[in-house]
């Protein structure tokens, strides 16, 4: 730091003294493979080449006549910002300190395919060798050897700390496009992953000095010491001074067929946390975690934001006050009137005998004029509304053979799929029908863990084996789908497991809900916290887009249908472009 063990109180008042720092790495590093043209490979006709690169191999396979090309890519970045200013004024100086650090690590793969019936492709990439010459490299230029080593450790080191991220890509993406590669049966196919994780931490510090004090607590400041520089006379925090982390993990998957078919789904975890200064030694803690999915097909955009938002009081002490949770979750339609078709349905259901009554039916009017309209509907749950949620307990860990409020909450969801895909869903059903009862998907839960002449209790939080080939209830009387053909058995799968996670949800929300209750440090509440980020990672995947509008009406329902607060256009107003109504539900 520039700055003199004085300067807090030599600069005078009006003027500012200002240091500023801002660094920045980036690495990239790309393979691209591929071969054309007929070949015959033995009498399977299949034909396997390996192609080997700086950063490891591709192994494609395809039938005898094909066209096939990889690309792999890696990127990373990393920046470092700092800034400090120092402030005369009257009686004291004040000491803004910026600090911003950002990473950002990117893998994605790319496939296009002349034919792709039986093709794949094995991507085996040796992440160690590629970021060890990655940073030889960058620093090749440095003549210094000792300082050139220096900071190829570091650098090394700095990207290794996302490896097993970078290690999951790799996996990910070769499982995503051979997954992909095996739907598409038509020639001249791009389909293609890609994979980013963006970490991001700020702190911005308002501090104050008074002149005449003892200048430990500037000293102290500078240096980084902030909790011995505020216990020091003289120096104090300014409301507003903030620390701040967020953590971004994006999956995006896109193929295009023949130039005119083009689709794209994009799903972002997310991680927020805030600890903002509010004054008279109360911080306030801020926590968002949650997962947003969209998708573009022929351009209809449709997407949902599901996210926890945890706040509360604290002092330096670590007491915890005024705890408040909420969840979130908003759906947006662009340019899909059929998506929005379903939104009304969901509103017919959540806002019978509230003040919105009527808004489904204003919302189809807006559609009729203006097919294209953009339609957000974003709903808040107060704690007090999910507290209400019914569900079985489990006794000791295990189900019981009572699961009246299990079914119940089954029943609820089925009822939601029902009404808000009327005339479509699973075929034109909506929820199958021959799964819509909790004792078909309680006859297969038991199937699936165990077998199918086992005496006991279904239990909701095991999936048990869901190869549908192999384990599948053959007695119709207790499961009506018992002879349903092999190539459906999967889609009724799907919605049973959907109405699984649902009956879990009505669990864990609650659950969510009372221990906040409880929380009175920082410790007990970082617990809390780490619950919310759970239930998102492993509850949000229950409900891919389809699901996400039951979901919201099953629960409203479920929690005795308590909306409070609506926020819209209004019965009967038809907009022009956008249709956007806010709902709270406590």
């Amino acid at each position: 730091m520039p700055f003199s063990d004085s300067a807090y109180r030599d600069i005078k008042p009006g003027n500012f003294l200002e240091y500023e720092f801002y660094g920045k790495l980036n690495m990239s590093v790309d393979a691209s493979l591929g071969f054309s043209g007929v070949l015959f490979g033995g009498a399977s006709g299949e034909v396997r080449r390996s192609f080997t690169s700086p950063i490891g191999s591709v192994v494609a396979s395809a039938t005898p006549s094909f066209q096939l090309g990889a690309n792999f890519n890696v990127a990373y970045a990393h920046e470092d910002a700092f800034r400090c200013v120092l402030n005369g004024l009257p009686d004291k100086s004040r000491l803004f300190l910026f600090k911003l650090n950002q990473s950002t690590l990117s893998a994605g793969l790319q496939l296009n395919a002349g034919v792709t019936v039986n093709a794949s492709v094995n991507l085996a990439v040796q992440v160690d060798t590629l970021i060890q010459k990655a940073a030889e490299r960058l620093f090749g230029g440095i003549s210094d050897p000792a300082l050139r080593n220096k900071l190829i450790q570091e650098f090394v080191q700095k990207v290794k700390d996302s490896k097993g991220e970078l290690d999951k890509y790799v996996q990910e993406a070769q499982d995503g496009v051979n997954n992909l590669l095996k739907k598409l049966d038509k020639p001249k196919v791009s389909a293609g992953i890609a994979f980013q994780r963006i970490s991001e931490h700020a702190v911005l510090l308002s501090i104050g000095f008074d002149r005449s004090a003892s200048p430990n607590g500037y000293k102290l400041a500078v240096q980084g010491d902030m909790v011995d520089a505020f216990a020091q006379l003289g120096t104090s925090l300014a409301p507003g001074s903030y620390i701040r982390s967020e953590l971004d993990k994006t999956t995006s998957l896109s193929f295009q067929l023949f130039g005119t078919f083009n689709a794209t789904s994009v799903q972002t975890y997310f991680e927020k946390s805030e600890l903002p200064y509010v004054g008279n030694g109360v911080f306030q803690l801020r926590f968002s975690t949650g997962v947003t999915a969209e998708s573009n097909v022929f351009g209809h955009e449709k997407a949902i934001d599901l996210y926890f938002e945890i706040t509360a009081d604290t002092t330096a002490a670590g007491v915890i006050t005024d705890k408040d949770i909420l969840l979130h979750i908003t759906t947006t339609e662009k340019n899909n009137a059929e998506a929005a078709r379903r939104t009304a349905g969901m509103l017919h259901l959540i806002l019978k005998g509230s003040s919105g009554e009527g808004l489904d039916d204003a919302l189809r009017q807006a559609l009729l004029h203006n097919p294209k309209l953009n339609v957000s509907v974003a709903i808040v749950f107060e704690a007090n509304a999910y507290r209400r949620l019914p569900f079985t307990a489990f006794v000791g860990g295990k189900p019981t053979n009572e699961q009246t409020a299990d079914a119940l909450n089954y029943q609820a969801f089925v009822n939601a799929v029902d009404l808000i895909y009327a005339g479509s869903g699973f075929g034109t059903q909506g929820f199958p029908d021959m799964v819509d009862e909790f004792k078909n998907w309680a006859h297969y839960n038991i199937t699936a863990i165990d077998k199918e002449s086992a005496i006991r209790p279904s239990n909701r939080r095991e999936l048990g084996n869901s190869n549908t080939d192999s384990v599948w209830p053959q007695d119709p009387t207790n499961f009506p789908a018992a002879n349903a053909n092999k190539s459906i058995r999967p889609m009724l799968l799907t919605f049973m497991i959907a109405a699984q996670e649902f009956m879990n949800v009505c669990e864990d929300l609650p659950m969510l809900a009372k221990d906040l209750d409880q929380v009175t440090t920082q410790t007990t509440f970082g617990n809390a916290l780490q619950e919310a980020d759970a239930l998102v990672k492993e509850g949000a995947g229950g409900f891919p887009l389809f699901f996400t509008k039951p979901l919201v009406a099953a629960l409203v329902k479920q929690s005795n249908d308590t909306v409070t607060e609506v926020q819209s256009p209004g019965p009967g107003v038809a907009a022009a472009d956008t249709f956007s109504i806010q709902i709270t539900v406590a």
